[in-house]
């Protein structure tokens, strides 16, 4: 119930449909809502693009391959530019889960890890990211 006569922000939910449960009454008795959808009293809304929830997609310059992907065992990379310095592995979290000097045709052993999604770096001599590319491992 709206007791003064601030302005109420409500919005409308069209992904979830609860029309049968949506009732208003401006003074005349109540009345069921015809709007499709569910209200949200005083949402926040914002832009297109929320400003405080985007990530700058950060484009790298060569081009990683890593096979086999998904991965059971071990995987391989074959990098088209600079050669890595160190590769790294780092899970949904942010954290590094494996570091190692990258050396042509050495496999990249992944048998250790648990199953989901990983981002593998490959980085320069200074430890500067110039390529990615995801990685699944699953059993």
């Amino acid at each position: 119930t709206q007791t003064n006569g601030v302005k109420m922000n409500l919005g409308l939910d069209k992904n979830r449909l609860y029309n049968d449960r949506m009732f208003y009454n401006v003074g005349n008795g109540w009345l069921q809502s015809s709007a499709p959808g569910s209200w949200m009293i005083r949402p926040v809304m914002s832009r297109a693009v929320d400003p405080f929830a985007g990530v700058t997609e950060q484009a790298l310059g060569a081009d990683l391959l890593i096979y086999p992907n998904p991965a059971t065992d071990v995987v391989r990379l074959r990098v088209d530019g600079d050669m890595p310095h160190t590769i790294e592995l780092v899970d949904p979290t942010g954290r590094r889960v494996l570091v190692q000097r990258y050396q042509r045709d050495e496999p990249i052993p992944v048998v250790n890890l648990a199953e989901g999604l990983y981002m593998l770096r490959a980085l320069d001599n200074k430890g500067r990211a110039f390529a990615q590319q995801r990685l699944i491992v699953q059993r």
